[in-house]
Order: C-alpha cells, then structure tokens, then sequence
C-alpha cells in the first residue's frame, strides 16, 4: 500500500516504504525526494505549496514548503498514523490528536485517548501526565493538553512527583529530570539515563529514586546528582515516605523499609510478594500487591493485614478523606473503599475494560490513567460513597424523596434498612438507561444518605431505584441546568 496526494498544478507525491517520490507532470516522470522515507508507508496532503507527510518510528511530521523538494522536521515527535487540514490547522492523528497552527513548529494535544498513561501528578493548577510519549500537561482539567518532550525525545514517563513549583520525572532513557514550571517545561542532561525509573519520591533537597533491576538511587541536591543506596539488586516500583521512615515496593520481594533515609535497608513481613503502589492515610500504610489485592499497616510496616480486596492485581493507589482508590486489571477496573479500606466495591460505570495504572485526586474529581484509552475522569461526590445518618434499626425499608429536587447539579437521597443485607441504588434515565450506581455493597441495618452530582449528565428527568432484599422502590427526580 502508498499513499499518494496531487494538486491541480500536476504535482503528485507518493509515499512508499523506500521513500517519498514526486513527480510535476501528473506522473509522467518521477525523481526521488531528500526525504527517504522508512520501512513504513506514511500519509501525505498537499496545500499550496507546502506538503505534509506523516513520520514513524518517532519522526513526527515531516513538512515541505516548496513542493516536495527540500524537507524540515516538525515539532512532532511521535508515529503520526492520519493527517488533516482544515484552513490554517493541521491536525495529526498519533497516539491522540495533535493541532497546529504555526505549520508544524509546535503541537497541542487534543486528547489522550489512545495512550498509556503510566502516572499523573497534579502542580500548580495543572495535571501533568506521565505516557508513553513523554509527558502531557493540562490546565483545563484535562479537556485539551500539551505535550512535553524531553529534548526532541520521547521517553516513556513512569514516574512523576511534585514539590512546590517543581516536578520530577523518572523515564525510560532520558533518566530522572526536573521541570520548575509545574510540568510546562523539562530540564535536560539529567543523570541516571542508562536506568528505568519506575518511581520517585522527595523530602526537602532529597530526591529518590527508585528503578529497574538496580534498586533506589538518592540525590541530596535536589536531583542534580545520584548516588545508589544499599538496596541495589532488586526493581523498585513504588516508593512512600512517611514518618522519617521510606517504603520501597518491589518486585517479588515484598516492601523494603529504611529507616536512616536510604543507608540501610530491612526486609518488611510483607515479603515475597509484587508491589506495585503505596499509599499512606494518617497511620494506615496501603500496598497494592499483584495478585493479591491490597495490604494495610497500622505500625509504619511492622506487620500488615491482608484487605477483603485480596485476589487482584492492584496497579494503583489513590486517596481522600477516608476514601481510598485502588486500579486493577482490564477484567476488574476501578475499586473505592469509603471506610479507609475494610469494604471495597467496583465503580466501573463508563470506565470501559481497562487497566487502571494510576489514580489522581485533583479539583474535586477522579482522575483514572489507563492503558491505551488514556484519562477517564469521574466527580470525587461520585466517589464518596454512602453516610451512615443513624445506626438506630429502622421497623421497615424506605426510600425518600430526594432533596433538593428539582436540583443542579447534586442532590442527596436518604433510604432505610432494617436488614443486614446487600443493597443497589441505582440512577436510570427517561429512556430506562442505567446512568450510574450509587451504592452497590453489603450493609447494615439502618439510616442512610448519598449524594448524587449530575454535573456530567444533561438536563432531564431521571429515576432512582432502591433494591435491598425483596424490597424495591423507584422515585422520579428532576435534574434542571
């Protein structure tokens, strides 16, 4: 296959897997261009003079002012599948959708829709996400984005942190580096580039960094240089300070724990196992193992307890309040616990089959960073779960009126159980639709209320529906923007 353009003026490019080819007089004669092409087919338009061609293996957009006959490179550093032109815009169809205006010099990302997104960090009014091309950063909460390129690379980013004004992140090749501007732009030259940073952590001017195969590394000087630690010999693929002490989650050799800021290294009773994420929340340390779900410490490590989330792979951590997030497999999704991790239930509502690799907390929502379908984001009220109003056993099941309705955009609904049992609310639409669950889970007898934010939904009428054994009740309710 090739892809070939022409204009009006007899010109036609044709693009092939041993280069791009012109010809000026509607193909009757063709020369070879400077441009030689890969071993890739690549998509071609022409505007006037200037011709545009899709690029692989990380060429971005390769772009012609002069009808095909000298060549530049384009800010675009990423396969470039599709191209489109639409006046003064040119839109590039990669991992996502690109825009230009200024022909090619520089891109703004449309979407992260079709990209890993390995881990997100939120600095200074912006989310900044860490993909398989380099970084993203967001300052409208993830409705249009930035792409951020490590010195004309395009480095895979498993790691970022934030300090202050600064974010850290830890790549695949370009090693650990430093942007001062909340994730805009990135510092260069950075060490640690023959190393895999699978996570990050700071405390003042101490940076650490955790890798493949050659354990933590740290920096006293804010990341300008990096000396290893002691553990040495093993992948480290999360990292939490907390009470002077640091937690290394590894690969099959459980959590690492020092505590004289990474000179020396115990082993934790949590061995022998895949850690992916840490957490902390007040006294409560969480892991998320692979394989089997996620663990809790009350004792900074000392010993841990297996959670009824106990027989998944748990790739992400996330927390607020008594609120705690975990992401797991394409078969499983998202998972919320409202009471610091003793009950657990799925919110996979609109998420799709994906893998949950990271979780941010950022502007009263959920971000969720996927693989290969990007960010999903949810309202954290969505999230927050049911509030016991009173543990008095109530003579029979009911469900209230929700209040205030009609309501933009939230509005609470109040039921009772008498019955220790397990319980649905559900939300339906004018159709009979299910739009979302508000509870899905075991409780006990007794007073309770939820909160319902429809910020995301249009203007309409809906219905909530309470099941709870053999009783079931549906109420109407008004949703005015």
């Amino acid at each position: 296959m090739r892809y070939v353009a022409a204009n009006d003026d007899g010109l036609i490019i044709l693009t092939s897997g041993i280069g791009v080819f012109r010809s000026t007089d509607e193909g009757l004669s063709w020369n070879q261009t400077s441009n030689q092409g890969s071993s890739y087919n690549r998509p071609v338009i022409i505007s006037g003079n200037n011709v545009y061609i899709g690029g692989v293996n990380n060429g971005g957009v390769f772009i012609s002012t002069n009808s095909g006959v000298t060549w530049n490179q384009g800010g675009l550093n990423s396969f470039v599948y599709s191209l489109a032109l639409n006046g003064n815009i040119l839109y590039g169809g990669s991992f996502g959708v690109f825009s230009t205006t200024n022909n090619g010099l520089s891109w703004d990302q449309l979407t992260l829709c079709i990209q890993d997104v390995y881990t997100m960090v939120s600095s200074g009014g912006a989310l900044v996400a860490g993909t398989n091309l380099a970084c993203s950063y967001s300052t409208n909460g993830g409705a249009s984005w930035n792409l951020t390129t490590f010195n004309s690379q395009t480095p895979k980013v498993f790691s970022l942190v934030a300090s202050g004004d600064n974010v850290f992140a830890g790549s695949v090749g370009s090693g650990v580096v430093l942007s001062t501007n909340n994730g805009q732009t990135f510092q260069y030259n950075h060490p640690l580039t023959n190393r895999i940073i699978y996570s990050l952590a700071v405390n003042g001017f101490d940076v650490f960094a955790g890798t493949a195969l050659n354990g933590v590394y740290k920096s006293t000087n804010f990341g300008t240089s990096f000396i290893q630690s002691s553990l040495n010999n093993v992948t480290v693929r999360a990292l939490l300070l907390k009470d002077g002490l640091i937690f290394a989650g590894t690969e099959r050799n459980g959590i690492m724990i020092s505590n004289d800021n990474g000179a020396t290294w115990i082993q934790s009773s949590l061995a022998n196992q895949d850690v992916r994420a840490l957490i902390s929340n007040g006294n409560i340390v969480f892991a998320g193992t692979i394989s089997n779900g996620v663990h809790i410490s009350t004792n900074n490590g000392t010993s841990w307890t297996q959670t009824s989330l106990n027989n998944r792979d748990i790739f992400s951590l996330g927390v607020s309040g008594n609120n705690i997030f975990a992401g797991s497999s394409r078969e499983f999704g998202f998972y919320v616990s409202n009471d610091n991790g003793v009950n657990w239930f799925q919110k996979n509502e609109g998420l799709l089959n994906v893998q949950v690799n990271s979780i941010c907390i950022f502007n009263d929502y959920v971000y969720a960073g996927t693989s290969s379908r990007g960010i999903f984001k949810r309202p954290l009220n969505d999230m927050l779960g049911i509030q016991p109003v009173s543990n008095e056993i109530p003579k029979e099941y009911s469900l209230s009126q929700n209040y205030p309705n009609p309501f933009n955009p939230v509005t609470n609904v109040k039921f009772q159980i008498p019955k220790s049992g397990f319980v649905e609310l559900k939300i339906y639409d004018a159709l009979g639709r299910e739009v979302t669950t508000l509870v899905n889970e075991q409780l006990n007898p007794g007073t309770y209320e939820i909160d319902w934010n429809a910020s995301n939904y249009p203007s309409g009428v809906y219905y909530y529906k309470l099941v709870a054994r053999n009783f079931s009740e549906t109420k109407k309710m008004v949703l005015i923007k």
